[in-house]
């Protein structure tokens, strides 16, 4: 992971999906982001809630299902900062 902007938001990202889920996510660099992936299959009820408010601290976010796992991702660009609001574009995942 780079030093470069959005760091400390990687970090919180990283620690506090880690707490959600009670497993460190997996942590992708790309060339102008880093993208953050969780398997969030046993997150239930209350805690969506704070997963949606993780997902949307990054860039773009969204949910990937199969039959048997949930996943949640986030990218984070490279020359991000602390967020306002909730203004996050989410959709499709762009990995599959």
């Amino acid at each position: 992971m780079s030093d470069r902007g959005g760091t400390a938001l990687i970090r919180s990202a990283v620690s506090r999906l880690t707490a959600l889920t009670g497993s460190p996510p997996e942590v992708v660099d790309e060339p102008d982001a880093v993208r953050i992936e969780a398997d969030v299959t046993e997150v239930r009820g209350a805690s969506w809630d704070r997963l949606l408010s993780v997902l949307e601290s990054g860039g773009t976010y969204g949910l990937r299902t199969t039959p048997t796992r949930t996943t949640a991702w986030l990218r984070v660009p490279r020359d991000a900062g602390p967020r306002p609001g909730h203004a996050s574009a989410h959709g499709a995942d762009p990995w599959t």
